[in-house]
């Protein structure tokens, strides 16, 4: 099983960690520098196409918060990126985990 985290959160670190046994958990981040020196896979939003073409995902599993966009509307960063996925494998599950996810992002 293959588990792609959205963002490189706390929560999502710690997740990762506790499945880390149990199946591949890889990363999608715009900054990968940490999450790589924590030992974690990385695939930027730029390579997720092409990771995508070459590999499986099983689950989705997003703790990102929403943003204010250029237009002052809440957005999701990896909106584009969950789409995508789900195109790809439209029975894939997308679980949000809700801690401090639910207010925007400054």
């Amino acid at each position: 099983m293959r588990v792609l985290c959205l963002g490189g959160s706390y929560t999502g670190k710690a997740m990762a960690r506790r499945l880390v046994g149990e199946c591949e958990v890889v990363f999608l981040s715009r900054e990968s520098f940490a999450l790589r020196n924590a030992g974690f896979k990385v695939v930027t939003p730029e390579g997720l196409q092409e990771f995508a073409n070459r590999s499986s995902i099983n689950l989705v599993l997003d703790s990102v918060p929403p943003v204010y966009n250029a237009n002052g509307r809440l957005a999701h960063p990896y909106a584009d990126a969950t789409k995508m996925v789900q195109r790809k494998w439209p029975e894939v599950p997308v679980v949000h985990l809700s801690t401090t996810s639910v207010y925007p992002a400054e």
